[in-house]
């Protein structure tokens, strides 16, 4: 591309000569060299040709994506995952994961449907409906569902959610829900930026947030019905300096609330835990 010489080289007659590395070219990757040279027999040019880039490259720490050898702007749907790219540079500056939206009391909620219900039916240990304080292990068969890509339903983590007086979930629960699909949960605390470099990467997010900020049940931005220990959420996206969260009790709005994306202000002051560890950050 550029007709710069990589390297000189003298071989034995017959011999195979070595390639020199290969350079790179932004919006462009390397195919193959246009002649072999695994037996030499005379002098020999060969050069190295190049093919237009598709998909994501990293360059001094930031990510862009190409298509057709040119960086993408705005916004993009990429496999399932919608993300958001500068306008003037083309880095990767969001990403907002798309999720299965499950929800606690209802089911799971596909193609404009409510399917795999289980309320009122379904009981857990000591006698409690899966309903009510189930708000954790949801979160977490959100997460679970994306990161498989398996369906994976609240009624499969039932033992799980039982760590809070019978009834809901303690802290460590996205730890032992990733664990059983041998994946990793991490319990920690989280700066924002932080939290936006997990869900960059993929990652997802399970918060724990006080009764103060949600509600109760009528609520209009959902909460949890239990008895008003706290209310888990998941939050599987960033945007324009917000978060996308899914409230795994929430009906009284959307299916899926991630619709709304939260300011971080409004998670951090109302944090369960404090900075002792109220988020689980759930990978492969």
């Amino acid at each position: 591309m550029t007709k710069k010489t990589l390297k000189t080289q003298t071989v034995k007659s017959g011999k195979a000569a070595s390639p020199p590395s290969v350079p790179r070219h932004t919006g462009y990757q390397f195919s193959k060299w246009n002649k072999s040279f695994k037996k030499i027999t005379s002098n020999l040019t060969v050069t190295a040709t190049f093919k237009y880039a598709n998909g994501f490259v990293k360059e001094k720490d930031k990510t862009y994506y190409y298509y057709k050898g040119k960086k993408v702007t705005g916004s993009r749907k990429i496999e399932g995952d919608t993300w958001i790219f500068n306008q003037k540079t083309g880095s990767a500056e969001g990403r907002i994961m798309g999720i299965t939206y499950i929800n606690q009391q209802c089911g799971v909620r596909e193609s404009g449907k409510w399917t795999h219900t289980w309320f009122p039916n379904a009981r857990t240990w000591n006698g409690y409906r899966l309903g009510n304080g189930a708000c954790g292990i949801t979160s977490c068969a959100m997460a679970l569902t994306a990161l498989r890509g398996k369906l994976t339903l609240p009624t499969d983590l039932n033992s799980i959610r039982c760590g809070f007086n019978g009834r809901g979930s303690n802290y460590d629960v996205g730890v032992l829900s990733a664990r059983k699909y041998g994946l990793k949960g991490t319990v920690t605390s989280l700066t924002r930026d932080q939290m936006v470099d997990h869900l960059m990467k993929g990652r997802f997010i399970v918060v724990w947030v006080t009764r103060s900020i949600y509600g109760g049940a009528g609520n209009t931005q959902g909460g949890d019905v239990g008895s008003g220990d706290g209310h888990f959420v998941l939050i599987h996206g960033y945007k324009d300096g917000k978060f996308a969260v899914a409230d795994p009790n929430n009906t009284s709005q959307t299916y899926i609330w991630s619709g709304k994306l939260n300011k971080w202000e409004s998670f951090n002051s109302h944090l369960g835990n404090g900075s002792s560890g109220s988020y689980c950050v759930m990978q492969k």
